[in-house]
């Protein structure tokens, strides 16, 4: 990374992790869109329990998770082995999402230290119309839930595109999540351009890049006429605004701020979706190499030795979250 000036190439994480703080019991989600699909689920009657048996994360495996990754990301599909799985699901556990009894969706998670990570999530037989029902959602309350029983403090919701019009970023986003640095990444993209061509003003203003800015991270952005406002999530402290014509480097910075939620942060954006609109507008150099930040020992806690968790829940409350019911 030494050979490429600053002065000349944005620096960013290849992948951005977020992370949630842990909500007290009923207190309120701050944002509209997590409260919408928290009613959403209550609507559908929506219930999770927890399983800790082998068979069914066998089951989960082979009949969710690997037909719905491949129906989603296609020729992109990464299939985790089943000894990934196996490995975390000793100091985790599966969460299963059901309607009228029957499941719907899957979700595993495990503990490592005091967060509650989230891992692979499916429908059942890689039915993706049943994201309409809130089932994707249902996992999140459930993650809440679990981790409040647990005492645990966040909740890792762990990789996401480095774009504020990624739509995972700002699905975690609206349930709490902050950016913070990827523990498991250890290379960084470098981003230049010679001059702000309509081409390059277009990309940054549809796809705001999150970038590093010393310790901290940055979205770069411009403006386009048609493009509509993105949030900003926490842990982005400040925007690049470039101005069209300009050269690299010649943009108006400025720092983040929000009234009440931060629903209020926003800044215009687009809904590109992928990283390959890169290869156009803007000058991508190849992933420079990055030392990799070996994160601090933590102590693992398994779900046997944790405190009870319940195995069964229901929405039904609206504003002072999940009810417990045996």
């Amino acid at each position: 990374a030494r050979r490429f000036s600053a002065d000349r190439f944005l620096r960013g994480p290849e992948w951005v992790r977020m992370t949630a703080a842990v909500p007290r019991d009923g207190m309120p989600f701050p944002s509209s869109q997590a409260r919408r699909n928290e009613r959403l689920t209550r609507k559908n009657r929506l219930r999770w329990r927890l399983s800790h048996a082998p068979h069914d994360l066998a089951t989960f495996i082979e009949r969710d998770y690997r037909p719905y990754t491949r129906s989603r990301f296609g020729e992109d599909a990464f299939l985790r082995p089943a000894r990934w799985f196996q490995d975390r699901f000793r100091r985790g556990g599966l969460i299963w999402i059901e309607r009228d009894h029957d499941a719907i969706a899957g979700m595993t998670y495990d503990v490592q230290g005091h967060s509650l990570r989230r891992l692979a999530f499916a429908c059942v037989r890689g039915d993706a119309s049943l994201l309409r029902t809130g089932a994707a959602s249902a996992t999140y309350l459930a993650c809440f839930d679990i981790a409040r029983q647990l005492r645990c403090d966040a909740i890792d919701f762990r990789n996401c595109r480095p774009g504020l019009a990624d739509g995972l970023l700002q699905v975690k986003r609206s349930w709490g999540g902050r950016v913070v640095e990827p523990d498991d990444i250890t290379h960084d993209v470098l981003v230049g351009w010679h001059a702000a061509t309509p081409a390059v003003t277009d990309f940054l203003a549809r796809w705001p890049l999150v970038v590093r800015r010393g310790r901290n991270f940055a979205a770069v952005r411009s403006f386009a006429p048609d493009a509509p406002p993105h949030r900003v999530p926490p842990g982005v402290d400040h925007l690049l605004t470039l101005r069209p014509a300009a050269a690299f480097g010649d943009w108006t910075i400025s720092g983040v701020t929000s009234t009440g939620s931060r629903d209020a942060a926003r800044i215009d954006g687009s809904a590109a979706n992928s990283w390959k609109f890169l290869r156009g507008p803007a000058k991508m150099i190849a992933a420079c190499g990055k030392r990799c930040v070996t994160p601090a020992s933590t102590t693992l806690v398994s779900a046997a030795s944790a405190p009870s968790v319940t195995r069964d829940n229901t929405y039904t409350r609206a504003g002072s979250g999940p009810r417990n019911r045996s």
